[in-house]
């Protein structure tokens, strides 16, 4: 329930508020004149939407004025309903889009999945054996996009590995 964004919570609070203020025997009395202008307001709707029915049906134009006070809910209703001939072929050829890209995605899934798990199993270091037992993958997964530093083409020589001595430079 939703009356001028007003929630059914705010509602009640509204009103024990105004009871607490105004009392119950000022509230009986604002209950009374807001429901005779209710009925007022819809004998003068019923009345509005029989004329423009009656003019309606003597243009011949196909249109039924509602009986009721229309509501933001009514008003949506009869507006989807007004313009689904419109949209229906484009809501269709959405759903055809869709399908075919659920299908892809399901189809690209099992090879999506090898290269994703792959830099995990070789991007962390493993300890060197000698072929007896397999290496375990890496608890954490590594950047895939990095590749590995290269070390220095002399071994003798005292520089650092590049980002892995620490500062990031090489020491001559």
């Amino acid at each position: 329930m939703n009356i001028f964004g007003i929630g059914g919570a705010e509602l009640i609070i509204i009103l024990v508020l105004a009871l607490i203020i105004a009392g119950p025997k000022r509230m009986i009395g604002w209950a009374y004149v807001l429901g005779t202008y209710l009925a007022k307001m819809r004998s003068m709707w019923a009345e509005t939407s029989k004329y423009l029915q009656q003019e309606f049906d003597n243009a011949g134009v196909d249109i039924q004025v509602p009986k009721d006070i229309p509501t933001r809910a009514n008003i949506t209703r009869e507006f989807n309903r007004a313009i689904s001939p419109i949209t229906r072929p484009v809501q269709d050829a959405l759903d055809e889009v869709d399908a075919d890209v659920k299908n892809v995605r399901r189809l690209a899934s099992p090879n999506a999945a090898a290269p994703r798990s792959e830099p995990a199993k070789t991007g962390a270091a493993a300890p060197a054996t000698n072929g007896s037992t397999p290496p375990q993958p890496a608890t954490q997964s590594a950047p895939p996009a990095a590749a590995p530093p290269v070390p220095p083409t002399n071994p003798d020589s005292s520089q650092s590995f590049g980002a892995w001595g620490g500062s990031g430079t090489t020491e001559g």
